[in-house]
Protein backbone atom coordinates (compact mmCIF):
# COMPACT_ATOMS: atom_id res chain seq x y z
CA UNK A 1 0.00 0.00 0.00
CA UNK A 2 1.17 3.08 -1.13
CA UNK A 3 1.62 5.92 1.67
CA UNK A 4 0.21 9.50 1.46
CA UNK A 5 3.06 11.99 0.38
CA UNK A 6 2.98 14.32 3.88
CA UNK A 7 0.94 17.38 3.44
CA UNK A 8 3.19 20.25 3.42
CA UNK A 9 2.97 22.45 6.34
CA UNK A 10 1.69 25.66 5.97
CA UNK A 11 4.42 28.90 4.72
CA UNK A 12 4.17 30.75 7.97
CA UNK A 13 5.05 27.76 10.53
CA UNK A 14 8.00 26.90 7.96
CA UNK A 15 9.27 30.50 8.80
CA UNK A 16 8.55 30.70 12.04
CA UNK A 17 10.39 27.25 12.65
CA UNK A 18 13.67 28.42 10.42
CA UNK A 19 13.91 31.75 12.87
CA UNK A 20 16.90 31.11 15.07
CA UNK A 21 15.94 32.26 18.57
CA UNK A 22 16.68 35.45 19.48
CA UNK A 23 18.80 36.29 22.69
CA UNK A 24 19.53 40.31 22.58
CA UNK A 25 21.65 40.63 25.49
CA UNK A 26 23.79 37.68 24.18
CA UNK A 27 24.18 39.01 20.47
CA UNK A 28 24.94 42.59 21.61
CA UNK A 29 27.67 41.65 23.28
CA UNK A 30 28.76 38.86 20.98
CA UNK A 31 28.98 41.58 18.65
CA UNK A 32 31.13 43.73 20.35
CA UNK A 33 33.89 41.14 21.55
CA UNK A 34 34.02 40.24 17.15
CA UNK A 35 34.73 43.93 16.73
CA UNK A 36 36.46 44.04 19.75
CA UNK A 37 39.34 41.08 18.39
CA UNK A 38 38.96 42.77 14.86
CA UNK A 39 40.62 45.71 16.24
CA UNK A 40 43.25 44.14 18.67
CA UNK A 41 46.22 42.88 15.82
CA UNK A 42 47.65 39.61 15.79
CA UNK A 43 50.17 38.65 18.43
CA UNK A 44 49.41 41.42 21.05
CA UNK A 45 48.92 40.65 24.98
CA UNK A 46 45.34 40.14 26.00
CA UNK A 47 43.45 40.17 29.66
CA UNK A 48 39.97 38.62 29.94
CA UNK A 49 39.15 40.22 33.04
CA UNK A 50 36.39 38.11 35.06
CA UNK A 51 36.56 35.42 32.37
CA UNK A 52 34.09 33.20 33.97
CA UNK A 53 34.17 30.05 31.61
CA UNK A 54 36.15 31.92 28.58
CA UNK A 55 33.29 32.05 26.19
CA UNK A 56 34.73 34.38 24.04
CA UNK A 57 38.53 32.50 23.74
CA UNK A 58 37.86 31.39 20.42
CA UNK A 59 37.73 34.99 18.92
CA UNK A 60 41.23 35.57 20.56
CA UNK A 61 43.08 32.82 19.08
CA UNK A 62 45.73 35.58 16.80
CA UNK A 63 46.90 36.67 20.29
CA UNK A 64 48.17 35.40 23.50
CA UNK A 65 44.89 35.48 25.44
CA UNK A 66 45.34 35.37 29.63
CA UNK A 67 42.02 34.73 31.63
CA UNK A 68 41.43 35.54 35.06
CA UNK A 69 38.93 35.11 37.40
CA UNK A 70 37.94 35.45 41.41
CA UNK A 71 36.22 31.84 40.54
CA UNK A 72 34.09 32.67 43.94
CA UNK A 73 30.69 31.41 42.75
CA UNK A 74 29.00 28.87 41.74
CA UNK A 75 27.33 29.88 38.08
CA UNK A 76 30.76 28.51 36.02
CA UNK A 77 32.97 26.17 35.80
CA UNK A 78 36.39 28.43 36.05
CA UNK A 79 37.87 25.49 34.11
CA UNK A 80 40.06 27.44 31.94
CA UNK A 81 41.21 30.16 34.13
CA UNK A 82 44.98 31.09 33.75
CA UNK A 83 44.69 33.27 36.49
CA UNK A 84 42.97 32.70 40.16
CA UNK A 85 42.32 36.17 41.59
CA UNK A 86 40.52 39.30 42.74
CA UNK A 87 40.43 41.71 40.21
CA UNK A 88 40.65 44.90 42.58
CA UNK A 89 44.34 43.47 43.22
CA UNK A 90 45.45 41.77 40.17
CA UNK A 91 49.10 39.67 40.69
CA UNK A 92 50.30 41.33 37.65
CA UNK A 93 53.23 44.04 36.55
CA UNK A 94 51.84 47.25 35.51
CA UNK A 95 52.16 48.10 31.88
CA UNK A 96 51.54 44.45 30.76
CA UNK A 97 48.62 44.18 28.27
CA UNK A 98 47.93 45.15 24.63
CA UNK A 99 43.80 45.07 25.75
CA UNK A 100 41.73 43.81 28.39
CA UNK A 101 38.81 42.36 27.40
CA UNK A 102 35.68 43.04 30.79
CA UNK A 103 32.44 41.74 30.12
CA UNK A 104 29.18 42.09 32.31
CA UNK A 105 31.79 41.84 35.49
CA UNK A 106 31.74 45.14 37.27
CA UNK A 107 27.82 45.28 38.19
CA UNK A 108 29.37 41.93 40.72
CA UNK A 109 32.91 43.56 42.22
CA UNK A 110 32.37 45.23 45.56
CA UNK A 111 34.54 48.23 44.42
CA UNK A 112 34.25 48.71 40.23
CA UNK A 113 36.08 51.65 40.86
CA UNK A 114 39.02 49.71 42.24
CA UNK A 115 38.76 47.18 39.82
CA UNK A 116 38.98 50.03 36.85
CA UNK A 117 42.10 51.38 38.31
CA UNK A 118 43.69 47.91 38.25
CA UNK A 119 43.02 47.17 34.79
CA UNK A 120 44.10 50.99 33.50
CA UNK A 121 47.40 49.97 35.78
CA UNK A 122 47.96 46.70 33.83
CA UNK A 123 47.48 48.25 30.08
CA UNK A 124 50.35 49.29 27.94
CA UNK A 125 50.38 52.85 27.14
CA UNK A 126 48.09 53.36 24.27
CA UNK A 127 46.54 50.00 25.62
CA UNK A 128 42.07 49.49 24.95
CA UNK A 129 39.78 48.70 27.81
CA UNK A 130 37.13 46.73 25.92
CA UNK A 131 33.75 47.01 28.48
CA UNK A 132 30.76 46.03 29.00
CA UNK A 133 28.47 46.73 31.97
CA UNK A 134 24.64 46.41 31.94
CA UNK A 135 22.31 49.55 32.60
CA UNK A 136 18.75 47.39 33.10
CA UNK A 137 18.92 43.87 33.90
CA UNK A 138 17.41 41.28 36.34
CA UNK A 139 18.93 40.07 39.99
CA UNK A 140 21.15 37.29 38.81
CA UNK A 141 24.20 35.35 40.38
CA UNK A 142 23.04 36.11 44.13
CA UNK A 143 24.54 37.54 46.02
CA UNK A 144 27.38 39.07 44.25
CA UNK A 145 25.20 41.23 42.16
CA UNK A 146 25.73 44.67 43.59
CA UNK A 147 25.21 47.75 40.71
CA UNK A 148 23.83 48.78 37.42
CA UNK A 149 25.44 51.72 35.12
CA UNK A 150 24.65 54.57 33.59
CA UNK A 151 26.26 56.47 30.70
CA UNK A 152 27.38 59.12 33.03
CA UNK A 153 28.10 57.23 36.15
CA UNK A 154 30.74 55.28 33.71
CA UNK A 155 31.91 58.36 32.40
CA UNK A 156 32.76 59.83 35.93
CA UNK A 157 34.48 56.35 36.29
CA UNK A 158 36.74 56.26 33.82
CA UNK A 159 37.82 59.79 34.04
CA UNK A 160 38.55 58.93 37.57
CA UNK A 161 40.41 55.46 36.76
CA UNK A 162 42.84 57.65 34.47
CA UNK A 163 41.70 57.24 31.05
CA UNK A 164 42.12 59.95 28.81
CA UNK A 165 39.71 58.97 25.87
CA UNK A 166 36.88 56.57 25.19
CA UNK A 167 33.72 56.12 24.13
CA UNK A 168 30.34 54.47 25.30
CA UNK A 169 27.65 53.43 23.17
CA UNK A 170 24.53 51.66 24.53
CA UNK A 171 23.83 48.02 23.86
CA UNK A 172 20.31 48.63 21.80
CA UNK A 173 17.50 51.06 22.83
CA UNK A 174 13.98 50.18 24.02
CA UNK A 175 13.08 47.59 21.29
CA UNK A 176 16.40 45.55 22.05
CA UNK A 177 15.61 46.21 25.68
CA UNK A 178 11.62 45.00 25.15
CA UNK A 179 12.90 42.24 23.13
CA UNK A 180 14.80 41.18 25.76
CA UNK A 181 12.00 41.15 28.75
CA UNK A 182 9.59 39.58 26.42
CA UNK A 183 12.18 36.69 25.93
CA UNK A 184 11.14 35.78 29.74
CA UNK A 185 7.38 36.38 29.65
CA UNK A 186 6.79 32.87 29.65
CA UNK A 187 8.75 31.61 32.59
CA UNK A 188 6.10 33.79 34.93
CA UNK A 189 3.12 31.68 33.49
CA UNK A 190 2.14 29.24 36.23
CA UNK A 191 3.42 25.73 35.29
CA UNK A 192 4.92 27.09 32.19
CA UNK A 193 8.65 25.58 33.67
CA UNK A 194 7.31 22.44 34.92
CA UNK A 195 4.93 21.72 31.75
CA UNK A 196 2.02 21.22 33.79
CA UNK A 197 -1.88 22.68 33.42
CA UNK A 198 -2.72 24.32 30.53
CA UNK A 199 1.13 23.94 28.96
CA UNK A 200 0.47 19.66 28.45
CA UNK A 201 -1.84 20.53 25.81
CA UNK A 202 0.14 19.30 22.28
CA UNK A 203 1.94 22.09 20.98
CA UNK A 204 1.11 24.88 23.46
CA UNK A 205 4.55 25.33 25.07
CA UNK A 206 6.22 24.98 21.46
CA UNK A 207 3.67 27.66 20.39
CA UNK A 208 4.63 29.90 23.24
CA UNK A 209 8.16 29.24 22.72
CA UNK A 210 8.19 30.04 19.39
CA UNK A 211 6.13 32.91 19.80
CA UNK A 212 8.69 34.57 22.74
CA UNK A 213 11.97 33.32 22.18
CA UNK A 214 11.65 33.93 18.47
CA UNK A 215 9.16 35.57 16.70
CA UNK A 216 8.25 38.68 19.17
CA UNK A 217 11.82 39.22 19.89
CA UNK A 218 13.24 39.00 15.92
CA UNK A 219 10.46 41.57 15.26
CA UNK A 220 11.08 43.65 18.04
CA UNK A 221 14.79 43.88 17.64
CA UNK A 222 14.35 44.61 13.57
CA UNK A 223 11.87 47.87 15.12
CA UNK A 224 15.16 48.88 17.26
CA UNK A 225 16.15 51.79 14.26
CA UNK A 226 13.23 53.67 15.49
CA UNK A 227 14.94 54.63 18.92
CA UNK A 228 16.98 57.06 18.15
CA UNK A 229 17.78 58.22 21.59
CA UNK A 230 18.80 54.69 23.33
CA UNK A 231 17.79 56.15 26.85
CA UNK A 232 16.39 53.00 27.59
CA UNK A 233 18.97 50.42 27.04
CA UNK A 234 20.30 46.38 27.86
CA UNK A 235 23.56 48.29 28.76
CA UNK A 236 26.90 49.72 27.20
CA UNK A 237 29.45 48.94 25.11
CA UNK A 238 32.78 50.83 26.02
CA UNK A 239 36.14 51.58 24.38
CA UNK A 240 38.79 53.28 26.74
CA UNK A 241 42.43 54.03 26.08
CA UNK A 242 45.15 54.71 28.39
CA UNK A 243 47.32 57.82 27.96
CA UNK A 244 46.23 58.21 24.73
CA UNK A 245 48.15 60.27 21.76
CA UNK A 246 45.36 61.34 19.83
CA UNK A 247 43.41 64.12 22.01
CA UNK A 248 42.13 63.89 25.26
CA UNK A 249 38.44 63.60 26.97
CA UNK A 250 35.25 61.64 26.48
CA UNK A 251 34.20 60.54 23.71
CA UNK A 252 29.94 59.90 23.95
CA UNK A 253 27.48 58.78 21.29
CA UNK A 254 23.89 58.17 20.74
CA UNK A 255 24.69 55.65 18.23
CA UNK A 256 23.99 51.76 19.18
CA UNK A 257 26.66 48.94 19.11
CA UNK A 258 24.52 47.60 15.87
CA UNK A 259 24.85 51.01 14.04
CA UNK A 260 28.43 50.81 14.63
CA UNK A 261 29.28 47.43 13.65
CA UNK A 262 31.82 48.86 11.08
CA UNK A 263 32.81 52.10 12.53
CA UNK A 264 36.31 53.40 13.02
CA UNK A 265 37.74 52.35 16.63
CA UNK A 266 39.34 54.87 19.00
CA UNK A 267 43.25 55.32 18.18
CA UNK A 268 45.49 52.98 20.46
CA UNK A 269 47.62 50.31 20.04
Amino acid sequence: MVKAAPRPRPRILRIIRALKARDPEKISIERFVRRASRLIPAGAVVLDAGAGDAPYRGYFRHVRYITADLAATGYHEFSRLDLICNLSALPLAGDTFDAVLCTQVLEHVPDPQQVLAELYRVLRPGGRLFLTVPQSWELHEAPYDYFRFTRYGLELMFQQAGFERFEIQPRGGYFYFLAERIRHLPGYLPGFVEGRGLWRVPGAHRLMTLLFHHLLPALLMAMDRFDTRKLETLGYACIAVKGCSHGRGPILTTHSVQEREGADALGGA
